[in-house]
């Protein structure tokens, strides 16, 4: 149906959903990332609460389940070649055997987010990226540029180069900073058509190229943000290898930040 979803030449469309404001809210989150990059995503869980106090619906559409060899590079593959880690693919087939299949879908990413999209019918596409998973967020949202959503990034990438994050064409919002006391109204003032711009840690594009430049969201209290709702991923995302077997793992996040000035993090950065 789309021979080239991640370059779609047609038009620019109009947010149908706007003046439609009976139906919820609805988010589309992605956060690029290869299967073996890491293990589910503290973001995605923290903002599926979030939004769900709050009468938003979220839907996450999970990359993890394709297969990226071909385009970007597999960390744990060279691992394996150089023998620094023990092999684990026929135990990571055999836990993946029983992934439903809407869950694999095509191994078209570009045209499998698309129709996530176009059957979810969202206010806002939102995504998550980091320098290693840039492109690939790119790729998503520049697959449905033309069905006239807004496209807010926020993540490490446009928080630590955000002159370069703005300048995407796929990108019409960059968060820097931490995002968890903005991604509500920002939802709100988006499905409302709302100037954006104010809200803290956002950076905007105007219609004649130039940028509306923010402030860093400050930090948030940790204690104030609800429980991670895990509830979200498909059971298979919380087995992980490890030392040449396959573990079912979950992230715990008790602090951002680091005291540590090492020259080879980013975590200098942040603080």
């Amino acid at each position: 149906v789309f021979p080239d979803p991640c370059n779609n030449p047609r038009p620019i469309a109009k947010n149908s959903r706007k003046g439609t404001r009976m139906k919820p809210l609805k988010a589309i989150f992605f956060n690029p990332n290869p299967r073996s990059m890491a293990l589910i995503s503290p973001v995605v869980s923290l903002f599926f609460s979030i939004f769900g106090k709050h009468g938003i619906e979220m839907r996450f559409f999970d990359t993890s389940f394709y297969d990226f060899s071909e385009d970007h590079a597999n960390s744990d593959k060279f691992l394996q070649t150089n023998l620094v880690i023990k092999a684990f693919d026929g135990k990571y087939k055999e836990r993946m055997r029983d992934v439903p299949r809407h869950e694999t879908h095509s191994n078209d990413v570009c045209a499998d987010f698309r129709r996530e999209v176009e059957e979810f019918q969202p206010d806002v596409v939102m995504g998550s990226a980091m320098e290693s998973t840039i492109m690939l967020a790119r790729r998503l949202f520049r697959g449905v540029r033309d069905l006239g959503l807004p496209h807010v990034l926020g993540g490490v990438f446009p928080t630590f180069a955000p002159e370069v994050a703005i300048t995407f064409d796929e990108v019409d919002i960059i968060c820097r900073g931490e995002g968890e006391g903005i991604i509500v109204p920002l939802v709100r003032m988006l499905a409302e058509g709302k100037d954006v711009f104010g809200l803290s840690g956002i950076w905007t594009k105007n219609q004649d190229g130039s940028v509306n430049r923010g402030t860093v969201a400050p930090p948030v209290d940790l204690n104030e943000n609800p429980r991670f709702d895990a509830s979200i991923f498909h059971e298979s995302r919380f087995h992980r290898a490890m030392s040449g077997n396959i573990y079912r793992m979950f992230p715990v996040e008790t602090h951002r930040g680091c005291p540590l000035k090492c020259t080879f993090c980013n975590s200098p950065i942040q603080d």
